[in-house]
């Protein structure tokens, strides 16, 4: 488990579903089998990956916001597009990729949350950050971001947005 990681060991247990409570499947079996598998690649992800709590946050970018209400700034800056985050057990959790090597946040996270479509728990944007792409010579958008961030913007700009050359 990475340094960071939000699951401790034995702290996986399967959310209560329609089992429990003695209900016809809301979906079909495969759709059930598409959901284990997003929650085991969101298990994964969170053990595999540095991921910073509100608080971690606060305390990188606190140089860098001059207001004195930090977990205001961090929510206004979440709101805002310029800072990406996860929600898990009712907490937001935020990749470590988008600082930079200072640990400042990068102001190119704007322009890619500005293309990657969000929802409320964003896993769907996680999924695709940390998953290797042909467009970026089998490398993860989170590896490249640090070094290139426009190349990663481009690259979900044709993924999200659409290339209609290819058309």
């Amino acid at each position: 488990m990475r340094p960071g990681s939000p699951i401790q060991s034995g702290d996986q247990k399967e959310p209560a579903g329609w089992e429990d409570e003695g209900l016809p499947p809301p979906i079909s079996t495969d759709g059930r089998d598409r959901l284990r598998a997003s929650l085991e690649r969101r298990d994964s992800l969170l053990h595999s990956e540095t991921w910073l709590s509100s608080d971690e946050v606060a305390i990188r970018i606190s140089a860098s916001i001059a207001g004195n209400d930090q977990e205001q700034d961090i929510r206004w800056l979440r709101r805002e597009g310029r800072l990406f985050a996860v929600r898990f057990k009712g907490r937001y959790l935020h990749p470590d990729f988008q600082f930079n090597a200072q640990g400042q946040l990068m102001a190119e996270v704007k322009d890619l949350l500005d293309v990657l479509p969000r929802t409320d728990a964003n896993w769907n944007l996680a999924f695709w950050v940390f998953q290797p792409t042909r467009a970026l010579g089998g490398k993860r958008p989170a590896d490249v971001f640090r070094q290139d961030p426009q190349r990663v913007v481009v690259v979900a700009q044709k993924d999200f947005l659409g290339d209609n050359e290819r058309w």
